[in-house]
């Protein structure tokens, strides 16, 4: 499988977002376009080889829709995520026993400096967690803008601006060291 954008120099809008599924030799077995300032930037696969999408979309704000799609490229649900009146960027994602499915977003602009917010959506597509104001320095979240979302022994490890942090699958905050930097392999 493979996500992205692409653009299209004289077409109107003059990008999109793709999905596409080859088969191990190459072949492309089939491909979703979405024309406008959508792209797909994350993707996870679950046992049953069920899709999960971040369709990021840009109109007069930046939201973002998580989608599941099956292994032949069918759309079972799409959720929309915007948080009035600010830009949010969903930066990573992770699947938890194929049952839970977390996302971390960037939501830019309140009271003058951005915040993390944790999603925790279930297999159906309900949002079942939204944690707003997560904190990725243990007192506040200046300079700790979220990059990467991961998932070990049971516990959220977040990288951001110089930081790792670490919470429960609630969202609860446990613990943080400073300047890890961006990878947290």
């Amino acid at each position: 499988y493979s996500v992205g954008k692409y653009w299209e120099q004289d077409a109107t809008p003059f990008s999109g977002g793709y999905i596409m599924k080859h088969h191990k030799n190459g072949t492309k077995l089939w491909e979703e376009t979405f024309s406008g300032f959508s792209w797909f930037d994350k993707i996870k696969i679950d046992s049953e080889n069920n899709l999960y999408v971040l369709d990021q979309r840009t109109t007069t704000v930046k939201y973002f829709n998580l989608i599941k799609y099956d292994e032949n490229g069918t759309q079972i649900w799409s959720k929309q995520y915007y948080e009035s009146p600010n830009n949010v960027t969903a930066v990573d994602l992770e699947l938890y026993s194929d049952n839970d499915i977390y996302v971390i977003v960037r939501e830019e602009y309140v009271s003058a400096s951005d915040r993390a917010v944790f999603l925790k959506y279930n297999s159906t597509g309900d949002l079942i967690l939204e944690k707003l104001n997560v904190d990725l320095t243990g007192t506040n979240l200046n300079n700790g803008f979220p990059d990467e979302l991961e998932i070990y022994n049971d516990k959220l490890y977040v990288t951001g601006y110089q930081k790792t942090a670490w919470y429960d699958l609630q969202g609860n905050y446990i613990g943080h060291k400073a300047n890890t930097g961006y990878d947290i392999k």
